[in-house]
């Protein structure tokens, strides 16, 4: 679970939103739906303090309905959705909810600010957290909070001052502390320098509230024997840890080989069986971040060689967080060394941006999400013929067939780790683009659902992006052929009684300014219809227009089939 996650998300529910409801339980004698509404948050409550949050989840949301007259429903809904790994923007939607409605009982608008907060910071957006940060009243969490912020600005200047500031203030706060060592590296310069000095000399007494900092601060601590004693003192009672493996294998705690041997095979004591309480083995989890500094304190050929071995023999995951911020952007995973499956999320919103499908280490197909919000999401589904030739492409219900090798998408590059033939895929912001009008001018062939008639498919002939014929097929049988003109249709010829013949063709009406070539306008002019199939056509309509506006309909007849209309009439059209 990460970082941020562990330390604010649980913190919320557990110190913020519970000990509230115990002290604030004012609505028993609540009627109408104010009522009803802290029923409903009775009973999520309830679910929650015996550990059934699906069923606080289940409570929440059908409560939801009355969220206008309660904020503490749809910020407890906020707090269940956190837990359960809902997408963050979700969430936050939700949250903004409650403090839209501004009907608190149990809790406050200023403790949703501050989770509100945190999950901008989670989206990385750092400004409008800073922002409402600056009005909340100033505490340990706030203070971390606006930390994490600046971090992610980079401004190292603001950042160094509060940091100061905090440190301070709240000497026994172990968050900061973590932040500083992450933020200075492991060589601190400038006015960082007296910043780790001062977190060195209290990391005796953090290390009993935080003792991940053991091997956040060795690379700070100049005295080997003293950053040998801390790193072992952890390593004694959190054995397995893999970020630890680099503090250990540089203070000579461990050597090569077990370094190698607990960076690659973590549950390797669960697949030898045989010793009672151990959990079944899980599904290995790299992060890439460890792989380089141990690959680094490997000082001998057959270190290095293991290393290589095993990596190209490599099942499980890795895991890359690029701006260290304690959430995770990219997996990849692997089976035996070859790349099974890819995915990424740009935003850090739980909801990936791109995921790839492999076969025998190749890219086969993708799933590209783009939108803003849960509800705005747009998908389109990309198939290679050889990757990054694009065979075909589907957005929005249309299938786009592109020409032979003239369309190339690659969201993805690769490099080879450790000069050992090991390949990692990256995401590729400038890999290509997947627009509507791109898909359209690499395409020949195009597939959507007919408008016309129900359940049948339509399939478009294209030539640089411009129409040319659409043939409209029902169970495999074709119903409609339409011929274009430059772009637009013009001659239709479809069959209306389903007997397997077109007897009725038309002429199509030119709609000024529609450019769309997929979702055309098809707007009858002049049609004329054959039902018995003797080359004469017994029926007719004639379209009126003025200004794209239809006027009326004339209808004629050939009732003796001599080629002359007898009967015409003309509806007229509001």
């Amino acid at each position: 679970m990460a970082i941020l996650r562990v330390l604010s998300v649980l913190w919320f529910v557990t110190v913020l939103c519970f000990p509230a409801y115990g002290e604030q339980n004012q609505w028993k004698d609540e009627k109408g739906d104010a009522g009803i509404a802290a029923k409903y948050v009775d009973w999520a409550q309830a679910a929650i303090d015996a550990g059934r949050w699906a069923d606080a989840l289940v409570a929440l949301e059908r409560g939801s309905d009355f969220a206008d007259v309660s904020s503490d429903i749809s910020y407890l809904l906020a707090c269940v959705r956190a837990h359960e790994d809902a997408p963050t923007r979700a969430v936050l939607e939700t949250l903004r909810r409650a403090l839209e409605a501004n009907q608190w009982n149990r809790f406050s608008s200023e403790v949703a600010r501050l989770f509100e907060a945190e999950i901008l910071i989670r989206l990385r957006n750092y400004a409008e957290a800073l922002h409402i940060l600056a009005v909340l009243p100033s505490n340990a969490y706030t203070a971390y909070l606006q930390l994490l912020a600046l971090k992610g600005t980079g401004d190292r200047e603001s950042f160094r001052a509060l940091m100061a500031k905090t440190l301070e203030a709240y000497p026994r706060d172990p968050r900061p502390v973590r932040l500083l060592f992450d933020y200075a590296d492991q060589f601190p310069a400038g006015d960082d320098v007296p910043l780790v000095a001062l977190a060195l000399r209290r990391l005796p007494a953090l290390l009993k509230v935080d003792r991940e900092l053991a091997y956040r601060g060795v690379p700070f601590i100049h005295n080997i024997e003293a950053a040998r004693t801390i790193i072992g003192a952890y390593r004694a009672t959190n054995d397995g840890v893999p970020a630890s493996i680099p503090a250990a294998l540089y203070l000579g705690l461990i050597d090569e080989t077990q370094a190698i041997d607990e960076l690659f095979h973590p549950y390797k004591e669960a697949l030898l069986g045989g010793l009672g309480g151990l959990d079944p083995p899980k599904e290995v989890t790299l992060n890439k971040s460890l792989l380089q500094p141990v690959w680094a304190l490997l000082r001998h050929d057959e270190g290095r060689e293991s290393f290589k071995r095993n990596l190209l023999r490599f099942s499980g995951v890795i895991t890359e967080d690029m701006d260290q911020d304690g959430y995770v952007e990219s997996w990849v995973r692997y089976k035996d060394g070859m790349i099974t499956g890819y995915s990424h999320d740009t935003d850090q919103d739980g909801l990936p941006e791109l995921i790839v499908s492999f076969m025998a280490g190749v890219p086969i197909g993708a799933e590209f999400f783009s939108g803003e919000s849960v509800a705005d999401r747009v998908k389109a589904a990309v198939q290679w013929e050889t990757y990054p030739a694009v065979l075909e492409t589907e957005l929005e219900g249309v299938r786009y067939h592109a020409r032979f090798r003239e369309f190339f998408f690659a969201p993805l590059r690769f490099t080879v780790l450790f000069e050992s033939g090991f390949l990692y895929p990256e995401w590729d912001a400038l890999g290509g683009n997947l627009s509507r009008r791109n898909l359209l001018s690499s395409a020949t062939l195009v597939e959507r659902p007919g408008k016309e008639i129900k359940g049948t498919i339509e399939q478009m002939d294209f030539a640089q992006g411009i129409p040319q014929k659409a043939r409209v097929f029902l169970d495999g049988q074709l119903v409609s052929e339409i011929i274009f003109q430059l772009g637009r249709p013009t001659i239709q010829r479809i069959d209306l009684d389903m007997d397997g013949r077109m007897e009725t063709t038309r002429r199509l009406y030119q709609v000024q300014g529609d450019a769309d070539p997929v979702n055309y306008k098809l707007i009858i002019e002049f049609s004329e219809s054959d039902w018995d199939g003797d080359g004469i056509c017994e029926y007719s309509e004639q379209y009126v227009f003025k200004d794209d506006a239809e006027l009326r309909i004339l209808r004629s007849w050939d009732m003796d089939r001599d080629g002359r209309r007898e009967y015409v009439e003309t509806v007229m059209r509001d």
